[in-house]
């Protein structure tokens, strides 16, 4: 059996890892993995850790995940998985990272559980649990050779009518292998090449950020310069904090009530970053995870769940034949699911702010008009943004009379208002809590709260209950001015922008330092968007939502989803605001600004604050989303010339309403359809090129979660394993 793996980073490891796992538990078998060889290719020649948490990455660019958050093996979480490797042998992140301390004493490894590593310390390890895999699976007999090359075809062996020929990008006659794992991650984000110089500072676009040493070297970024980054993600801050920290600039400790930053220049930095994007906003910061290493503080959803979204698709599913033959009911994201979402939000919100004893009470009177919503004639009517204020109402109303239930200066209360003491001082120690409990571990205790409560809340937060209401469309568009919500923006001046964005990135701040179970806005996003992921993929996979729905979905939910969720860890956004405070960094032009080009460089114009600025390097900071038509990854294009695989369609209702999102069309076994819809099973892709017909692919592996990208790489190694001669594997 000749495996190719093709790439060579994180999901490389993991499968490794497994495969490993399985040959550990064959019993009665000398040299389990006889017969077995396997060629990984990785083109970095980083093997384990990749080009993406490569560790030769700058140690300016962090991970946005804490040490703790962080695993390269199953665990006993994976309850269905029958082999784990033994325990001393499958460290997490952080385990590791306190057993380099304890073997080198080098400062770099010092990083406590909810320390945000750099990336290059993530590639180190990987690196090193790559090197293990490899020798433990020598020692069951499975030749490893590593490939520092990129392969760019696999043609159909002339000579083997069920074998492959990978050929790699320097010409040679290529390798015979019988099984590929497509493995490839996010490669198509770095960029093979150096861009070119500018003339004497003249314009120069960059179209790849990545690798940074090589795109932003200072001949093609020179110090002086202005620049502009389109893009305000976790790409964008990267760029920021290589471009400054990274050529000699220090970030200092300010002496002020809460944290702060101050930038020292080193005189290498850019004159000016000028950055944007459609909301004009960075990243929210990830907020202290003080739940992870407890299973029992996971957040569980009441009203947005799996039953919910097969309810959904009983009641208001539209049938839908998909490539593969299958029948989806599908949903329209924002009439059907994301009411649900926000009402979820909502509850989660409010059980953070006012308790156990306020949400028991809320929930049950929410359940009423939640039960009406699966009701088939409410499909027709109860949609949308009518849905989300109608399903929002109970919970609304029921913080209404908690208000005036806390609210001393109401001295009557109407019947419905009636609460036990016990639940009324319930509620005030929940809220008292909020507002000036320290960020610790754990849901808050009573004994957390100081005797004296201070003047005012630590956290930056209103003492007036009623300034709490939840508000969903705040949460997804909070710099918009709500006096204007619905109704077209009027135009900001540049300082009331400037002040309204670092006002907010600062409270944005003292919430996530606050942390996720205390803080009700993190508890929110980390608790429905992180937590639930699993429902969001039963929404959205295989063809879950119609696809102008799917479309809207990836481009407009999924972009705020990411930014509540997925953004930038504490120190990165500490760092961005010093730069911000120092002048270097500029996000005046504020919300929807567009680019152009003249024969000086490019202009970028901020239609909200009418504030323009010119730049002579373009940035590109965003990501691009994988398709496997796009020639940068010759790869996936010769493998779709060659009809080895097909790009997932879901199907439009009308002619030419079809979307592609770009990936490959795979089955639930993760091997490609070919041109003509047969299932390849010597073929599995797995991370980036699942992406579009399933959600969230390419996220790390996560330790005591159950990580589903172990569940799934087992079924593979499984798969590899009894392709073999049976006889060695009895037992498995």
């Amino acid at each position: 059996m000749r495996l190719a793996i093709i790439g060579g980073g994180p999901l490389c490891v993991y499968a490794l890892e497994r495969l490993v796992a399985r040959l550990s538990a064959a019993s009665g078998v000398d040299v389990p993995g006889r017969g077995l060889r396997i060629d990984i290719f990785e083109r970095s020649g980083r093997f384990g850790a990749g080009e993406v948490n490569s560790d030769r990455q700058p140690a300016t660019s962090l991970l946005n995940r804490i040490a703790a958050q962080i695993g390269f093996s199953a665990d006993e979480s994976n309850h269905r998985l029958s082999a784990l490797l033994p325990r001393a042998t499958r460290p997490t992140f952080h385990e590791w990272t306190q057993h380099r301390l304890r073997e080198t004493g080098d400062p770099a490894y010092a990083l406590g559980p909810m320390s945000i590593p750099p990336r290059r310390l993530h590639g180190e390890a990987l690196a090193e649990m790559f090197a293990a895999h490899v020798a433990a699976l020598a020692a069951f007999g499975v030749e490893v050779h590593a490939h520092a090359a990129e392969v760019i075809d696999l043609v159909p062996s002339s000579d083997d009518a069920m074998g492959l020929r990978a050929r790699c990008v320097d010409g040679d006659n290529g390798l015979d292998v019988d099984r590929v794992l497509l493995a490839t991650g996010n490669a198509a984000s770095f960029a093979r090449a150096p861009p070119s110089q500018p003339d004497a500072g003249g314009p120069c676009r960059i179209a790849q950020a990545y690798p940074l040493q090589q795109q932003l070297d200072a001949r093609v970024v020179a110090p002086g310069t202005d620049v502009a980054i389109r893009g305000l993600g976790l790409t964008a801050v990267d760029v920021m904090l290589h471009l400054t920290e990274g050529r000699g600039g220090r970030f200092e400790s300010v002496a002020t009530a809460e944290p702060a930053l101050r930038y020292v220049a080193c005189g290498r930095e850019p004159r000016r970053i000028v950055a944007f994007s459609p909301s004009g906003m960075l990243p929210c910061c990830r907020a202290q995870n003080f739940k992870l290493l407890d299973p029992a503080l996971a957040y569980r959803g009441v009203f947005f769940t799996h039953d919910a979204i097969a309810r959904l698709r009983r009641v208001r599913g539209v049938p839908m034949s998909l490539p593969d033959g299958e029948t989806a009911l599908q949903l329209d994201f924002e009439a059907d699911a994301l009411p649900l979402v926000v009402l979820e939000l909502a509850r989660a919100y409010y059980l953070t702010l006012l308790g156990p004893a306020f949400d028991e009470r809320a929930v049950a009177e929410a359940m009423p008009v939640y039960e009406s919503f699966f009701a088939a004639d409410a499909a027709v009517g109860l949609r949308g943004e009518v849905a989300i204020d109608a399903l929002l109402a109970p919970l609304q109303t029921a913080f209404a009379a908690a208000c005036r239930q806390l609210d001393p200066s109401h001295r009557t209360l109407t019947s419905d208002d009636a609460v036990s003491a016990s639940q009324r001082d319930a509620m005030r120690d929940a809220f008292d809590a909020v507002l000036f409990a320290p960020a610790l571990p754990g849901r808050p205790q009573p004994g957390d709260l100081p005797a004296v409560r201070p003047e005012s809340s630590p956290w930056g937060h209103p003492q007036a209950l009623s300034e709490h209401r939840f508000d969903w469309r705040c949460l997804f568009h909070p710099l918009r001015d709500p006096r204007f919500a619905g109704s077209g923006e009027p135009p900001v001046a540049e300082p009331a922008w400037r002040s309204r964005l670092l006002a907010f990135v600062r409270q944005d701040l003292r919430n996530a330092r606050q942390g996720n179970l205390r803080n009700p806005l993190k508890a929110a996003c980390d608790g429905v968007m992180r937590d639930l992921r699993g429902v969001f993929g039963a929404l959205v996979d295989r063809g879950g939502l119609h696809a102008s729905s799917h479309a809207s979905f990836l481009d407009g939910f999924m972009r705020i989803y990411h930014r509540l969720s997925n953004g930038a860890g504490i120190e990165a956004i500490e760092k961005t605001v010093a730069l911000l405070d120092a002048g270097l960094v500029d996000l005046d032009v504020g919300p929807g600004a567009s680019v152009a080009t003249d024969a000086e460089g490019f202009v970028v114009s901020g239609p909200r604050t009418g504030a323009t600025r010119r730049a002579s390097v373009l940035i590109e900071g965003r990501l691009p989303a994988f398709d496997a038509a796009d020639p940068v990854e010759p790869l996936y294009a010769n493998l779709l010339r060659r009809g080895l695989v097909r790009r997932w369609i879901n199907p439009g209702r009308a002619p030419d309403a079809d979307f592609v999102p770009g990936g490959l069309d795979l089955s639930p076994r993760f091997h490609p359809y070919d041109a003509a819809g047969r299932e390849d099973a010597r073929l599995t892709a797995m991370g980036t090129p699942a992406e579009g017909q399933r959600l969230l692919q390419s996220a790390a592996a996560r330790p005591h979660c159950d990580s589903e990208v172990f569940n799934r790489l087992d079924i593979w190694a499984s798969d590899i394993l009894d392709a073999l001669p049976p006889s060695r594997f009895p037992g498995i």
